[in-house]
């Protein structure tokens, strides 16, 4: 898949037909990736530790019908693949940054498009998961899940951390097969919402491939709180 998660991002090879949407999904990641042989771990029901404060969130943004809290120093520009009023319209996307200007995050209002062709085989393991209450319409939770991929053709094998919001059917349903992290806010809007895998890994791993026990590692993380509450602020704009 493209660098982008989001998101795992979000699961089959056949395009998912959620969405109008015709641009390419930035956010088709080693997103949601994962899954060589569906064995994976228990989720666990908890947040990040205690011990991991995040930094407060004090920037409240209204767009796409939805509510995000954000940092102070964070912002948010048209994503890469939009054109004319992508950002304004109900398929527009956002590129989230940091107070460095790093691209960490992405929201795709209704992008659950397809995972790119991708066929490579994933081994998931779900390290992570919790409800998002603030989300009404369907249960979704908020996960981190470390991902190994094999390609069928010459068995290169890529690992990484996927951190996003998804629909718990979704999750659920996930085997070996590439696949999107999506959410539905309401009956008709499917959306994206995760951390690029690059972020993780430079904050995490001097931009090197993840290991398992790294990614453990940075679950006890204040960055991780960070991305984990930013995550869970993400709400209706009328609720």
């Amino acid at each position: 898949m493209a660098k982008y998660p989001m998101l795992t991002a979000i699961g089959a090879v056949a395009v998912l037909s959620l969405t109008a949407c015709t641009a390419p999904s930035p956010m088709n990641p080693p997103s949601s990736p994962t899954s060589e042989s569906p064995t994976s771990s228990s989720p666990t029901e908890s947040s990040a530790p205690a011990s991991a404060t995040p930094e407060e969130l004090t920037q409240r943004v209204e767009k796409f019908g939805i509510v995000l809290m954000l940092p102070e120093g964070w912002s948010i520009e048209p994503g890469e693949y939009c054109e004319g009023d992508c950002n304004e319209n109900e398929y527009g996307q956002w590129d989230i940054r940091d107070a460095n200007g790093e691209h960490a995050m992405y929201f795709a209002a209704n992008s659950a498009t397809s995972p790119d062709g991708d066929t490579n085989l994933y081994q998931r393991t779900i390290l992570t998961k919790q409800p998002a209450p603030n989300l009404k319409y369907k249960p979704t939770s908020q996960f981190a899940e470390y991902w190994v991929s094999e390609d069928q053709e010459d068995g290169e094998r890529s690992a990484g951390l996927d951190i996003a919001l998804v629909d718990d059917e979704v999750l659920a349903k996930r085997g070996e097969a590439p696949d999107i992290s999506y959410f539905q806010l309401n009956d008709r809007q499917a959306p994206m919402f995760g951390v690029l895998h690059d972020y993780v890994e430079e904050i995490a791993a001097d931009g090197e491939e993840l290991s398992e026990e790294q990614a453990q590692k940075f679950l006890s993380s204040s960055d991780y709180a960070t991305l984990e509450a930013i995550l869970l602020s993400l709400r209706q704009a009328d609720q």
